[in-house]
């Protein structure tokens, strides 16, 4: 290994149900070293994503296949000569930087799904019916592990959870409509809400 010191890979499972669905729509991605970023000094991370797709497994795919390289190439873009300079070596400008990665990161990955049709092509040039590419979709929760720190962000309400003596503590917040300010978040972007039989739609 490169960064010159033994690092402990994590131990992990998973499983995935279809449940109800007649095919998986879900996606599950483990990326063990899968970057030694500067920010981290070069010190392996490691990415875990659970993509709970809906309309289709296209997206969830997608995600799987795309959403760490997102990540990777953010975390190049990183200016550490700034950030070493205004935080010596972590706190508040950390956390804001990995907020800064991984909204960025999701909003990449969310313009990439927003082309994609259930078809497996990218762009509306398939000749798949349009409501085909407009049904299928995701959410999504990734967790970054280093030696110090996990970085969660989600969209959705696929959630991460820690485990500390037998206890599950919450590491995401779930996004959902029936949450006052995740509807008028939904309704700011011009979207709506439709409840059937007292679920979201």
């Amino acid at each position: 290994m490169a960064c010159g010191f033994p690092v402990a890979e994590p131990v992990f499972g998973s499983m995935s149900v279809s449940g109800r669905s007649r095919e998986m729509e879900d996606a599950v991605s483990v990326r063990i070293n899968f970057f030694q970023p500067e920010v981290n000094r070069r010190r392996p991370v490691h990415l875990f994503g659970v993509f709970d797709g809906h309309g289709g497994a296209h997206v969830a795919a997608l995600c799987r296949e795309r959403m760490h390289v997102l990540i990777e190439e953010e975390l190049a873009r990183v200016d550490l000569t700034r950030l070493r300079s205004e935080s010596g070596d972590g706190g508040a400008e950390w956390e804001e930087m990995w907020r800064g990665v991984m909204k960025r990161s999701y909003e990449r990955m969310d313009e990439v799904a927003m082309g994609t049709c259930a078809c497996g092509s990218m762009g509306f040039k398939c000749g798949c019916h349009p409501m085909q590419m407009a049904l299928g979709g995701s959410t999504a929760v990734v967790a970054v592990l280093s030696p110090e720190h996990i970085i969660v962000a989600n969209c959705g309400d696929s959630r991460a959870a820690l485990s500390r003596g037998g206890r599950a503590i919450p590491l995401s917040v779930d996004h959902k409509p029936d949450r006052s300010d995740e509807l008028a978040r939904i309704e700011a972007a011009g979207g709506r809400v439709i409840f059937l039989n007292g679920s979201s739609s």
